[in-house]
């Protein structure tokens, strides 16, 4: 598991007292959300990302901000990377983090549902599906069949 960077961590917090109750999310990869929206994260190379409006893109490219990667080669849409030199910065990375949550408060609201646990139902013998496994007074009792006796050796007939 990689380890975050104290560094940028302490960065990440400073950035999030930007904005009232917005708290930080996750604990490998920490992020933040508005209405189911991210609009911040940091990654696996340890940098923070933030959501730009495009309006602010040239803003935040003349403040050092570069586009974000999230993996390494592949840009994600809408984000920029917070330089290093900003981590510091508590006016200028706070005034950034707002304008990334303004510019995620204005896309629709996401419903985030949770992945609901696989529980199959199970059928009973009376045909009524359940979700738990049924007790074993619930099946008939079959007839038991007494064993036979098995004979072990040459048959009585054999003869000699």
């Amino acid at each position: 598991m990689a380890s975050i960077d104290p560094k940028v961590s302490a960065a990440f917090d400073l950035m999030l007292g930007g904005v009232e109750n917005i708290t930080r999310k996750g604990v490998t990869f920490p992020y933040a959300i508005v209405n189911g929206n991210m609009f911040a994260t940091i990654s696996k190379q340890n940098t923070i990302g933030i959501m730009v409006d495009e309006d602010e893109w040239r803003s935040f490219e003349g403040a050092g901000g570069m586009p974000f990667e999230a993996v390494p080669g592949i840009p994600l849409k809408g984000f920029g990377m917070i330089p290093e030199t900003m981590y510091k910065d508590r006016l200028q990375l706070q005034s950034w983090f707002r304008r990334a949550h303004a510019a995620a408060e204005k896309l629709p609201a996401k419903v985030i549902e949770m992945p609901k646990k696989d529980v199959s139902p199970v059928i009973t013998p009376a045909g009524a599906p359940t979700t738990s496994p049924p007790t074993a007074d619930a099946f008939p009792k079959l007839p038991v069949e007494e064993p036979t006796a098995l004979i072990v050796g040459a048959p009585a007939n054999d003869a000699k």
